[in-house]
């Protein structure tokens, strides 16, 4: 605290006064997430219900484009499918060289 008061008097020139009450912070052990969306939606409706809809979106993209990324390319650029060695035989094969 003292070195934002320092920084605040530097900053501003003036000379800060005295606190009249003093604040206890208590650390919880645990919020839950329910409290957390009901505070959200309540002083910020318009933004919990942007970043919501954001959240579930990059979701549905993501999953989208990962699971579906070798038949989009397959179509679009009109690679032709080819046949993947086996992980199995390559691993083998490196390792039965290992003494």
């Amino acid at each position: 605290m003292g070195g934002i008061e320092e920084e605040i008097r530097e900053e501003t020139g003036q000379e800060l006064s005295e606190a009249g009450q003093s604040l206890t912070v208590r650390q919880r052990r645990a919020i839950p997430f329910r409290e957390i969306a009901r505070v959200a939606f309540k002083l910020y409706p318009r933004r919990a219900v942007l970043g919501f809809s954001l959240f579930v979106g990059q979701a549905f993209m993501y999953n989208g484009i990962t699971f579906n990324l070798g038949t989009l390319l397959t179509r679009s650029s009109g690679w032709r499918r080819r046949r993947c060695r086996s992980s199995s035989s390559s691993t083998r094969s490196a390792t039965s060289s290992v003494p």
